[in-house]
């Protein structure tokens, strides 16, 4: 069969061919226009949002950054985490750690540096980085030359690609169905043809030209019409797609609008401000400022609204800020309703020739500051003046009191000259005046120790001394207190412990002499045992074990504290000041150990105490 050269196919099938080329070309260039043409835009409006989020964040959060709160920016993050308004969103100080994440808090405690927030420190610009799955944007946050930290959000694009990929299966299904049908009304047209390929002509061009409403008219039945029918389907499925576009663009612009949600959520005033000091947008809390609402102040310049010396403070700040490319924060004070007030103003440049301005009225904070160190100078001239008279007072006390003892002591051993032997009577009397003025030098000698502590003047003296020697002769010291009560005292020392310590052998003495006293108090069976052992070559431990009355868990969180006791009661059995505990926890401090306690209510309680091999000379 022999086969026809171009020349001799027929005009009608030569322009069949000819048409349904052109509708698939066109078809397909439409398409793949329209869906690269929308790809760009909301690429390009995904960036711009990521840029304004980035730029609201920073002016918000770059000062807890430089003070490194990760607090605040934790909240900062997790306020965008709980509203779900980004993907992701990290703060990094300056060696790319991450300080704060919108969805993981635990995160900021990794010691690992984030690649991300790494490379962002590397560069002045804004960073945006396409992933399948979101938009990773960033910046660096600097002060002077120094970037102190930088910032990343993520904004999802799951939606973005599922649009474009539909986009992109309707063109391919309209192409390969403008093909087929093409192909088909190729195989049977006529000599009237001419006419209806004109009218398709046109009607290509109209739709080339993005007028979408227009279809090609059918009068007859023939391929021509399915031909027509088929153009028409593809238009309808072509501006299908293009409102599936711009309903994408909708949701681009309701996340923006959530965006704006955002920025009027903060309860501060921000300004977009030309260079020139124009006002060019305002949001204020409520809609009203210091200045007056919105549309009010929009277009005019700072020096119509702030007095001159605030409006040349705010275009100085302004200049650097555009030069430097750095966030600029300053004070100043306006006064309203006869009063002044103070206000904080944050700068960032949001463009060439715009800068984002955020201004916080602070006058609340400024009078809380102010009162707090008045009343802090108050607290500290009031604990000065107590631990003052507290000393005066203890040792004009302690003088007479040790005369008195002395004398009861002389009376009750029958040192006078001439005396006459004393009654059981009066010796009972004389035991109550001795046990009582002991008690009473215990408890100044106490309020002493606690005087010096908090007037910072408790130094240590430290020496050389064999632990085995002075913790047997402070046991013995207490062992009639223990055999008064029918109570073992033990003191047991491990082999490892060493021969000789570097410390304070009086302070120590006077911890212990504390605690086991303390024991013997509240022991009623049983007995008192002291542990001393060293669980490796820096520190050495002295553990106090009794069998006593334990200690409520509800007390463990006050047991140090001055002048706190379990049972606080006026009819309480046990007596004593609530002191002890507080000097000697304050005296391990003062020599660089610890004190820990475990108990255990009816059953007794044991006090550790870790104490270094070796102190260091010099400590107060």
């Amino acid at each position: 069969m022999r086969r026809l050269s171009w020349k001799q196919w027929s005009l009608a099938f030569k322009l069949s061919v000819v048409m349904t080329t052109i509708i698939i070309l066109v078809v397909v260039f439409i398409t793949l226009l329209s869906v690269a043409r929308e790809q760009a835009s909301f690429k390009t409006e995904l960036q711009q949002q990521a840029d304004l989020q980035l730029n609201t964040l920073i002016a918000a959060g770059s000062e807890a950054l430089y003070r490194l709160d990760a607090a605040s920016l934790q909240d900062i993050m997790s306020g965008l985490g709980q509203n779900q308004i980004v993907a992701s969103g990290r703060f990094y100080d300056s060696a790319g750690h991450i300080v704060a994440d919108a969805y993981n808090a635990e995160v900021r405690f990794s010691v690992d540096i984030d690649p991300f927030g790494q490379r962002l420190l590397q560069t002045d610009q804004t960073v945006f980085d396409w992933h399948a799955d979101l938009l990773l944007a960033g910046k660096s946050l600097n002060a002077g030359r120094q970037r102190f930290g930088a910032l990343s959000v993520g904004l999802p694009t799951a939606q973005l690609e599922a649009k474009i990929a539909l986009v992109r299966e309707q063109g391919l299904v309209a192409a390969l169905g403008a093909a087929a049908l093409g192909t088909l009304v190729s195989l049977a047209v006529g000599q009237s043809i001419t006419g209806p390929l004109r009218e398709m002509t046109e009607v290509t061009k109209r739709v080339a030209e993005g007028d979408l409403s227009r279809e090609i008219p059918i009068r007859s039945g023939d391929e021509l019409a399915t031909l027509a029918q088929a153009f028409n389907s593809m238009v309808v499925q072509l501006r299908t797609t293009i409102d599936t576009l711009k309903q994408r663009a909708e949701e681009l612009r309701k996340s923006e609008a959530k965006n704006r949600a955002l920025v009027d959520a903060m309860p501060d005033n921000i300004f977009l401000i030309a260079r020139e000091g124009t006002y060019l947008d305002a949001k204020t809390p409520g809609g009203v400022s210091v200045f007056g609402r919105p549309n009010d102040l929009i277009g005019k310049r700072m020096d119509q609204v702030l007095p001159p010396e605030v409006a040349a403070q705010w275009m100085r700040s302004m200049e650097q800020s555009l030069k430097t490319g750095q966030i600029q924060i300053f004070e100043y004070k306006l006064a309203l309703n006869n009063a002044w007030r103070d206000f904080e103003a944050r700068l960032v440049v949001s463009s060439e020739n715009e800068v984002l301005a955020i201004m916080r009225d602070i006058t609340e904070r400024k009078q809380a500051e102010e009162e707090l160190r008045r009343a802090k100078e108050v607290a500290e001239e009031a604990n000065r003046a107590k631990s003052a008279f507290l000393a005066n007072v203890s040792h004009e006390l302690r003088t007479p009191l040790n005369a008195i003892l002395g004398f009861t002591s002389i009376l009750k051993a029958g040192m006078l000259k001439d005396g006459v032997p004393l009654a059981p009577s009066q010796l009972d009397r004389l035991k109550k005046i001795e046990t009582n003025g002991r008690h009473l030098r215990d408890l100044i000698n106490d309020v002493l120790d606690l005087a010096k502590i908090e007037a910072g003047r408790t130094t240590i003296t430290v020496t050389e001394h064999h632990p085995r020697i002075f913790l047997e002769e402070t046991v013995a010291a207490m062992r009639g207190l223990a055999v008064g009560k029918d109570l073992r005292l033990e003191l047991n020392i491990e082999p490892e412990v060493p021969e000789v310590v570097l410390c304070d052998v009086r302070k120590v003495q006077q911890v212990l002499t504390n605690l086991v006293g303390n024991a013997i108090k509240f022991t009623q069976t049983g007995g008192v045992s002291i542990n001393v052992c060293a669980p490796n070559s820096v520190v050495w431990q002295i553990a106090v074990r009794d069998t006593g009355i334990g200690i409520p868990p509800e007390a463990i969180n006050f047991i140090f504290e001055k002048f706190r006791q379990v049972d606080e009661s006026a009819t309480r059995q046990y007596e004593g000041t609530g002191l002890g505990l507080s000097i000697v926890k304050n005296l391990i401090e003062v020599m660089r150990g610890t004190i820990a306690v475990q108990t255990e209510p009816g059953r007794g309680s044991t006090f550790t105490l870790t104490l270094p091999q070796r102190l260091e000379v010099g400590g107060s």
